[in-house]
């Protein structure tokens, strides 16, 4: 009982209490199952005893087992994420935690699957750059338009098809913040991601239909303008609804 009193009370030296008092119920506790009773019973005593604030709200997360297995160093199967993050990058550990972490169970770590995350990450966004910055398209003339006379008005004149296609993705993309918002407050960060990478099959969808490739002409100008700034600026909302996870974005 001494050495959980003495480790909780030090998140308060942490801080630099009492100098620095913690004010209002803004924080919320990330702790491990295994240590939930000093977390929801202890903790928020001494803490009552002191006349500070409680958390907010406690989020109690499974174990990172690895085969299966909890790692163990005797074991030989401990994952080292100082090494993992110089060979893949931070991000990309981000990014795997993000995908495969549930909350109501233990999570299982591979390198491989670590891998996979960060190779179809390149392959659903990356791909999807590439293709848009290709040197076939004018991105500053499709950027002029849009700056000089709006989205909807280009739509207008674009036709029917366009229109209707264009304004249909944009307002799924409006859409996703709303869609994702309840994931995160529940921290489930996997159900946020893959709502996110399922866009990504509908504005890919924009190549694969309009061909913005073969739409060459002054007749077929605007078309061709519209289709690739509705991608990248598509692309653009997604990596900073992912950029909300990321160091970098």
């Amino acid at each position: 009982m001494y050495v959980w009193f003495d480790a909780l009370i030090n998140y308060l030296t942490c801080i630099g209490y009492p100098a620095q008092i913690p004010h209002g119920p803004s924080f919320v506790h990330l702790v491990g199952k295994e240590i939930v009773k000093f977390h929801c019973i202890h903790w928020p005593s001494f803490l009552m005893a002191c006349e500070l604030p409680l958390p907010r709200g406690v989020i109690v997360h499974g174990h990172w087992l690895m085969g299966g297995r909890k790692m163990s160093k005797s074991r030989g199967n401990v994952a080292d994420p100082v090494e993992i993050c110089e060979k893949y990058d931070t991000d990309a550990l981000r990014l795997f935690m993000m995908r495969y972490s549930v909350l109501d169970s233990d999570c299982d770590y591979s390198e491989s699957k670590l891998n996979a995350t960060r190779n179809e990450f390149i392959d659903k966004f990356c791909n999807l750059l590439t293709r848009s910055l290709s040197k076939k398209f004018s991105i500053s003339r499709a950027l002029a338009k849009v700056e000089t006379r709006g989205v909807s008005s280009l739509l207008d004149e674009a036709g029917e098809e366009y229109a209707a296609d264009l304004r249909s993705l944009y307002e799924q993309v409006d859409e996703l913040p709303g869609i994702i918002d309840p994931h995160l407050r529940k921290m489930e960060l996997h159900k946020a991601v893959l709502a996110i990478w399922q866009l990504l099959p509908r504005i890919n969808g924009l190549f694969d239909k309009y061909e913005p490739w073969r739409l060459k002409g002054p007749e077929n100008e605007l078309k061709q303008d519209l289709v690739i700034f509705s991608a990248l600026d598509s692309l653009r909302c997604l990596l900073i609804l992912h950029g909300r996870h990321c160091k970098r974005h």
